[in-house]
């Protein structure tokens, strides 16, 4: 979720501070990559993320996981 909050707070921010925190959205992307990934191993049931933060969550990691995926 914190990788969530931090796109939704870049988007309000202007356009020097958004190119200053770059380089840390992209660590952020990069370990949430990496967290799905290693979840899809370990078979963790999408229906998880519904039990964890609701309906919203679940599309946010589909998303995340479908965005991951054009990144390789």
């Amino acid at each position: 979720m914190s990788l969530q909050r931090l796109q939704e707070s870049m988007a309000g921010r202007s356009l020097e501070e958004q190119t200053r925190l770059q380089p840390h959205l992209n660590r952020a992307e990069q370990k949430a990559c990496e967290q799905v990934r290693h979840e899809r191993q370990e078979g963790v049931p999408k229906e998880d993320y519904r039990r964890q933060g609701g309906d919203q969550f679940l599309v946010f990691a589909q998303q995340l996981e479908q965005y991951c995926q054009t990144l390789r």
